[in-house]
């Protein structure tokens, strides 16, 4: 049995997911069926997730489907290292100069 949350892109929580993660219809596919190429989305999800608590990682991107933008964003809200990389993605972007970017000092 696994379980997760899918929020939308401005944060809010849209729906609990638990469920068979082998079963090929499982609640987690039914879920994200209004995204498209749901039983891929939701295979490479249910192993990355698997990966993440049993496998011995030491980089985010060693997990299944994880690429540029999510290891990205893992340093910037999860490691507290964005300082350490440049994020291409417009979203991140915005965030990380907020938080990294020169400050305004002039008035």
């Amino acid at each position: 049995m696994s379980s997760f949350a899918l929020t939308s892109r401005n944060g809010r929580k849209l729906q609990e997911v638990e469920g068979d993660e082998k079963a090929p219809d499982s609640a987690s596919t039914k879920a994200i069926k209004t995204f498209g190429l749901q039983r891929k989305r939701a295979e490479m999800i249910q192993r990355m997730s698997q990966e993440c608590l049993w496998k011995e990682w030491t980089h985010v991107t060693e997990l299944h489907g994880v690429g540029k933008y999510a290891a990205n964003a893992y340093a910037i809200f999860c490691t507290r290292k964005g300082d350490r990389v440049t994020p291409t993605d417009h979203m991140l972007n915005h965030y990380w100069n907020f938080l990294y970017g020169p400050k305004n000092t002039s008035i």
